[in-house]
């Protein structure tokens, strides 16, 4: 069995930083996109840029995700752009939630 050494010593935290348990960063960071409006653009920035034909193809109109993503719809967390030249919108947090549970579906190559 190893030995093991402990070792106290004071470590000055600058004023301007804030220790927190992990599960409580864990929290903030599961929050942070509540209540956050996306439009394309934020949503491609997130999944790295890809063109929005490119989430339109194998995310959205997946038909492996079609139950999941009319329920994002019907519950006004996806809106799709209404005629040529629209505006989509996305619920940040639950946007992210579908493509995350959805992951293993989705094509990425």
């Amino acid at each position: 069995m190893p030995q093991v050494l402990k070792v106290t010593m004071p470590v000055q935290i600058p004023d301007d930083y804030k220790l927190i348990e992990k599960s409580e960063y864990d929290d903030l960071k599961a929050s942070e996109d509540r209540g956050r409006l996306w439009k394309t653009d934020d949503l491609r920035r997130w999944l790295g840029g890809r063109s929005f034909d490119w989430i339109k193809e194998r995310i959205l109109y997946n038909p492996r995700l079609s139950k999941d993503y009319q329920n994002m719809k019907k519950n006004k967390f996806i809106i799709e752009a209404k005629g040529k030249g629209g505006r989509w919108s996305f619920k940040a947090g639950e946007t992210k939630e579908f493509i995350e549970r959805n992951w293993k579906l989705i094509n990425w190559g």
